[in-house]
């Protein structure tokens, strides 16, 4: 991944914020602004003036617009949160920049490469930092594993495995981003938090092989049915890396693997767990219970650490709410970054890579439907034969 070529901009306090766009996301980053020193949300802009007036209401925001350029114009805010759907980020973000304002801009940074160059050419030109909400990537459980491979107790990391399912993610294929992107829009959308991930730890996706399929139609082989699940190997910079995603399961299951030299991390996200088995030295009689007493241990450990944190959140009322600390950490490194003239973890740069790799995944995708229309490959109906397994054996 790149860097910036400009100095960042160093912000003296208080940092002036507007947002723009009311909507559902707006509150987790109004909550999270006003927790925040050195940080005054002064503005919010909505096409629809009582959305806007909703959140202002409710954050005492006291300055409420109908259109960037307004806000813009008259609040003049230091930075601008962009919290619109991901067709509009970057053309709002480019607006933002040229009209005097950094921007922290929601998943995914935009979604094309014509936007990724307009992007990065208007940052330079007029010195602007740009954030994205990578905020999976500041999840305890997945930091725990970044510092395991920064204390060098993994060796060089050879693969990545992220399974992403989740029980929501269906409204996708109702969005514009699907009438403008189909399929595809399932990994700008969700495809962002794994492959997030993965880019932080491997670099850029290089090249991908893709298979998607629909839960609920592909058993009667409909292609025209949604594509809600997608499975992806993945060559990237420093690495290979497998990923999975499934939309509205019935069950959360996100958890990360990381396979090394020298031993190997594990992170449960839904948990809040994580452990590192590190190349064992123990004998042969007794590696097997030493390292599963090492794993039970870091997953103990670190399940209660999330316990305790969730007691401190108490008395602010969002004990069960696992969002608002990865929110606080995202957005708090942003303005750190803007304080003290640094650039953010979640940079431009990192969001350009994974937008990047989401597109090759998506062209990997579209390549592999092609070349099986192409080949006049049949779908049947599934035969009616009696199963090989008994209810008894396929439990056991």
């Amino acid at each position: 991944m790149g860097q910036i070529n400009f100095k960042p901009a160093v912000l003296r306090p208080p940092i002036r914020v507007g947002i723009l766009g009311a909507g559902g996301i707006s509150t987790a980053h109004a909550q999270t602004l006003k927790g925040l020193a050195d940080v005054e949300l002064v503005a919010v802009a909505d096409a629809d003036p009582l959305k806007a007036r909703r959140l202002a209401e409710r954050f005492a925001i006291k300055e409420v617009y109908s259109s960037l350029a307004e806000m813009l114009g008259q609040s003049l805010p230091d930075v601008v949160h962009i919290l619109l759907p991901p067709e509009m980020h970057a053309r709002f973000a480019i607006e933002c920049m040229v009209g005097g304002a950094h921007v922290l801009v929601e998943k995914p940074l935009c979604v094309s490469l014509a936007e990724c160059r307009e992007l990065e050419s208007t940052s330079a030109q007029f010195h602007r930092t740009v954030g994205v909400n990578h905020n999976v990537t500041f999840d305890p459980a997945f930091l725990s594993v970044v510092d395991a491979i920064r204390d060098r107790r993994l060796g060089a990391i050879q693969h990545v495995s992220v399974g992403w399912n989740i029980p929501f993610g269906g409204n996708t294929f109702t969005a514009p981003l699907h009438r403008l992107k189909g399929p595809g829009a399932v990994v700008l959308e969700t495809g962002v938090h794994p492959l997030s991930m993965i880019v932080r730890l491997l670099g850029e996706v290089k090249s991908a092989s893709v298979l998607t399929s629909s839960t609920g139609d592909a058993h009667r082989g409909n292609r025209n049915a949604n594509q809600d699940t997608w499975q992806m190997s993945l060559v990237c910079e420093r690495g290979t890396a497998q990923c999975f995603i499934g939309l509205d399961r019935g069950f959360t299951d996100t958890r990360i693997s990381v396979i090394g030299e020298d031993g190997s991390a594990l992170a449960d996200l839904r948990l809040g767990c994580g452990a590192v088995v590190e190349n064992t030295r123990r004998s042969a009689l007794f590696f097997k219970f030493g390292d599963a007493m090492e794993m039970a241990w870091s997953f103990a450990n670190s399940a209660s650490r999330g316990f305790l944190d969730r007691l401190r959140r108490i008395p602010a009322g969002c004990a069960t709410d696992d969002n608002a600390p990865l929110m606080r950490a995202s957005i708090g490194n942003f303005y750190q970054a803007l304080l003290t003239g640094t650039e953010p973890t979640a940079s431009m740069a990192e969001g350009l890579a994974v937008v990047r790799s989401c597109l090759r995944v998506i062209e990997a995708a579209e390549t592999a439907e092609i070349a099986t229309a192409k080949s006049g490959t049949k779908t049947f109906e599934p035969l009616e034969v009696e199963s090989w397994q008994t209810p008894a054996t396929a439990s056991s």
